[in-house]
C-alpha cells in the first residue's frame, strides 16, 4: 500500500466519517494490536476513532483486551481501516462566514459580489459550479441590494454557525484585524455541533468579536485544559473573560476540567453544564474548592439531565459558590435529599427539578429547609416515578408525592413560604391561603390515628399558628354504628345570616352529594348555579376561602377533604 497517497491526519484532531458525517475525535493512528517496532510498510493501518455519540461506537479503545486508546464514555470507540478518505476534514470560520454574508473584506466597486466558493454571480443569475455552467438560477432585481445588506457585518448582533463542521478560525493576521473591526457589535455567537478541538481554538475565534458576551459551544469535544498551561496559552485564553454566559451542554466535560476552566472566565454569571452524561460525581479537591471559593460572578448554574445522585455532593458545590442564586437539577437520578445540615443556602432565589425521581414528600420538605428564601420553584414527576407511585400509592399514598397536579401545586405552595412561582405560574396571596389552609386539613385528616406526626409535616405547625388552628387536637372518639361517623356542618346563605342550617353527611360523600343537600335545603331552583364556599372567621368576620363547587381534576375530592366536624359553608347563588 501507497502510504505518501494517504491523507495526512492527527490524534487529538476532529472529523467527520466520511461515510455518516458523524462527528468523531481520532485517537489513535496504527496496526492492530499495537507494535513497538517500525511498522511495515506492507501492514495495514488503522484509525482508532471516538463518536461524540456513544450509540454508535462499537468498544471503549480495546482491541484483543489490549486498551489501544481511552475513551471519554464508555463504549463510544471504533476502529477504521485506513483506506481511501474514511474521515473528512471540516472548515475554518472565515470560510463560514463569506459563505453566508459575503467577503469579509469588502469588495472594490462594480466587482460582482463573492457568494460561495461554487455560486458565482452573472448577468443572467446565479451559476451553479458544481453544474459546469449548465444551471443558472435566476436572481430577482434587488438582488444587489439584498446582498449588501447582508454582508453589513457591522450591524450583526448574533451569528450561529451550528453544525458547520468548523475546526479554526482561518485567516491570516490582517484579515483578523478586520474581523475584530466589523463584527465588534456581535453579542452571541453558536459555534454548538462542530469539530473545534481545543480552548486554543476557541479563544483565537472569541478574540476577533470584542463585544461578545454569550457563547454556545453545545454537542462539542474540548481536550481538556492542563494546570501547568504555557504563557502564550493563557494569554489566547484571557480573550473568554469578557464571556458572562456559556453553554457547554452535551460536551463530555466534567466538573473537574470546568475548575480548570474557571481562571479564564471570571465575569461568568451562567453556566449551562446539562446533558452531560460524564458528570456524575461533583466532589473535587480542596484545591479545587478554593477555586470555586473565589468564583463570586456566577448567579446561574444549570445541571439539567446529568448522572448526579448524591445530593451530599450538590451541597458541597453550593457552599463554595456563595453568589449562585438560580440551580437547575432537571431531569437527574437524585431520588433522595436529606434533612438540612446547619447550613442552609439562603442565596438560592430559584430552583428547577423538572422530570424527578423523588417520591417522598418530606424531601420537599428538606428541600424548603436547604432553600429558605426559594421564590421561584419548577418541578414535576419523572415517569418512572410516577409508575412507582402508582404502584405503592394504595399502600402508602399519603407519604408518595402525587401525580394530580392540583393537588401538587396546593401542598408544594404550602411547603415553601417565600415562593412567587411554582412552574412559572404567580401565586396569588388568595391562592396561598387557599393551599395552606387545604394543607392544614390535608395534613390532619391523614394523621387522625396517630396525631403526633403531623410535626413531621414540613411547615404544618407553623400554619396552624398563621391561621389560628388548633395543631395538637385530636380525634373524639366517635360514636357506634353509621352516625358517629358522619360530621355536621353549618350551612350559611349569606355572611351575616344569624340560623345557620345544618347537614349531616358522611366524610366520604362527594361534592355532588353535598351540593345537590344544599339545594334542597335552601330550595334553590333547577337553574340556579350554586357556590359553596369554605369560610375562615377574620375578626369575627366570615370570609371565603375556596369555591369547593367548582370542577377539579387529578382527585376524587369528597367532603371530608374540605370538612371536619363543626365547619361552616357558605352558599352563593348565581
Amino acid at each position: 500500500m501507497d502510504k505518501s497517497s494517504l491523507p495526512q491526519y492527527f490524534v487529538g484532531s476532529r472529523y467527520f466519517h466520511a461515510r455518516t458525517r458523524r462527528p468523531v475525535t481520532l485517537r489513535y493512528i496504527g496496526p492492530l494490536p499495537p507494535s513497538l517496532s517500525p511498522l511495515d510498510p506492507s501492514s495495514q493501518v488503522w484509525l482508532g476513532i471516538e463518536y461524540d455519540d456513544p450509540s454508535f461506537g462499537k468498544h471503549s479503545g480495546v482491541y484483543q483486551n489490549i486498551q489501544v486508546f481511552c475513551t471519554r464514555e464508555e463504549g463510544s470507540g471504533a476502529f477504521l481501516k485506513f483506506a481511501g478518505r474514511p474521515l473528512e476534514e471540516g472548515k475554518n470560520l472565515v470560510q463560514s462566514i463569506e459563505e453566508r454574508y459575503g467577503p469579509i473584506v469588502p469588495n472594490d466597486a462594480g466587482q460582482s459580489p463573492h457568494i460561495a466558493d461554487n455560486v458565482h454571480a452573472n448577468g443572467k443569475g446565479l451559476i451553479l459550479g458544481s453544474s459546469k455552467g449548465s444551471i443558472i438560477v435566476e436572481t430577482p432585481n434587488n438582488w444587489a441590494n439584498a446582498q449588501k445588506r447582508l454582508g453589513n457585518l457591522e450591524k450583526l448582533r448574533i451569528m450561529g454557525f451550528e453544525d458547520e463542521g468548523i475546526t479554526a478560525l482561518g485567516g491570516d493576521e490582517n484579515l483578523k484585524d478586520i474581523m475584530i473591526t466589523r463584527l465588534r457589535g456581535v453579542e452571541w455567537l453558536n459555534l454548538s455541533r462542530n469539530l473545534l478541538k481545543g480552548w486554543g481554538e476557541v479563544a483565537e475565534i472569541a478574540e476577533c468579536f470584542e463585544g461578545l458576551q454569550t457563547l454556545t459551544l453545545s454537542h462539542s469535544r474540548f481536550e481538556a485544559l492542563s494546570n501547568n498551561l504555557p504563557d502564550d496559552t493563557r494569554q489566547r485564553l484571557g480573550a473568554l473573560n469578557k464571556i458572562t454566559q456559556l453553554h457547554l451542554s452535551d460536551c463530555s466535560t466534567s466538573m473537574n476540567e470546568v475548575v480548570l476552566l474557571i481562571p479564564f472566565i471570571p465575569n461568568l454569571r451562567v453556566l449551562h453544564l446539562e446533558a452531560n452524561r460524564t458528570i456524575s460525581n461533583l466532589s473535587l479537591d480542596e484545591e479545587e474548592y478554593q477555586v470555586l471559593d473565589r468564583w463570586k460572578t456566577l448567579k446561574e448554574l444549570r445541571l439539567g439531565g446529568c448522572q448526579i445522585n448524591q445530593w451530599d455532593e450538590v451541597a458541597d458545590i453550593l457552599k463554595h459558590l456563595s453568589g449562585l442564586e438560580s440551580l437547575d437539577l432537571s431531569f437527574t437520578p437524585l431520588s433522595h435529599v436529606p434533612p438540612s445540615s446547619a447550613i442552609n443556602y439562603e442565596n438560592i432565589r430559584s430552583f428547577s427539578l423538572l422530570g424527578s425521581c423523588l417520591l417522598r414528600w418530606e424531601y420537599i420538605d428538606h428541600i424548603s429547609q436547604n432553600f429558605p428564601r426559594l421564590t421561584s420553584l419548577r418541578f414535576s414527576l419523572s415517569s418512572g416515578a410516577i409508575s412507582s407511585i402508582t404502584a405503592d400509592g394504595a399502600q402508602n399514598s399519603f407519604s408518595l408525592i402525587t401525580s394530580s397536579p392540583d393537588l401538587q401545586r396546593a401542598l408544594v405552595i404550602s411547603k415553601f413560604p417565600n415562593l412567587i412561582t411554582f412552574n412559572s405560574t404567580t401565586i396569588t396571596p388568595s391562592e396561598r391561603r387557599d393551599a395552606e389552609l387545604f394543607y392544614i386539613n390535608y395534613v390532619k385528616s391523614h394523621t387522625s390515628e396517630h396525631p403526633s406526626e403531623r410535626g413531621n409535616w414540613g411547615r404544618y405547625v407553623e400554619l396552624c399558628k398563621v391561621h389560628g388552628r388548633d395543631d395538637t387536637s385530636t380525634e373524639k372518639k366517635p360514636e357506634a354504628g353509621l352516625k358517629g361517623k358522619m360530621i355536621s356542618l353549618n350551612v350559611y346563605k349569606y355572611p351575616t345570616d344569624p340560623s345557620p342550617s345544618t347537614l349531616a353527611l358522611l366524610p366520604s360523600s362527594s361534592i355532588k352529594l353535598l351540593k345537590h343537600k344544599v339545594s334542597r335545603l335552601i330550595r334553590a331552583s333547577a337553574t340556579t348555579t350554586l357556590h359553596l364556599w369554605t369560610v375562615i372567621n377574620e375578626e369575627g368576620r366570615m370570609e371565603k376561602v375556596i369555591d369547593i363547587a367548582q370542577e377539579r381534576e387529578g382527585h376524587d375530592w369528597t367532603v371530608g377533604w374540605w370538612f371536619e366536624n363543626g365547619d361552616s359553608v357558605l352558599v352563593e347563588e348565581s
